[in-house]
């Protein structure tokens, strides 16, 4: 069996074996500190686990593992589930501006949408930093995205979803609307 996964999924939802898809390579974040996220290589990884993955632009199909996969220990990455909000302080998101792909702190009340990867920083000293590039793998990673559909949804400009909009600025199918 194999999987395929689009930009729009959170998760490969089967047991992934890297080893046997050529051209992509994939990385658990092990730490941080004042000069990024130091990321390791996986070479197999079990279903739902959150990971950056390097490859060139294309399609590729994912292998199943053949045998069971230990689960990845030391992983800082979280997987978001479109219902996390930053804090301003301790959790980054992975991001990519001006083409800088890395963690950006999530300013308070924006949600990560889903599929996207955070971490939670704990030490006070970094927190003052906004931007944590990669190091030790992954330096070639120039855009990262996500397929979006369209949910008619209203957003205010903190990224929060407005079920009913007042008077005000919003933002709607990537627009910004005044009412």
């Amino acid at each position: 069996r194999s999987d395929t996964l689009s930009l729009h999924d959170a998760l490969p939802i089967l047991d992934i074996d890297f080893t046997k898809t050529p051209g992509i390579t994939a990385y658990k974040a092990i730490s941080t500190s004042a000069s990024g996220v130091k990321l390791e290589k996986v070479t197999s990884a079990p279903a739902k686990t959150p990971l950056i993955i390097e490859a060139d632009a294309g399609t590729y199909e994912l292998k199943e593992a053949e045998t069971a996969v230990d689960a990845i220990t030391n992983n800082l990455l979280l997987p978001a589930n479109g219902e996390i909000c930053g804090n301003g302080k301790t959790i980054y998101g992975l991001s990519n501006k001006a083409g800088y792909v890395g963690f950006y702190k999530v300013k308070e009340g924006v949600k990560i949408p889903t599929g996207k990867a955070y971490i939670i920083l704990d030490n006070a000293d970094i927190q003052a930093i906004d931007y944590m590039p990669f190091i030790g793998g992954a330096t070639g990673i120039h855009s990262i995205g996500i397929k979006t559909e369209s949910d008619n949804s209203f957003y205010d400009l903190q990224g929060c979803r407005v079920l009913h909009p007042r008077k005000g600025i919003y933002i709607h199918n990537g627009k910004k609307i005044i009412f």
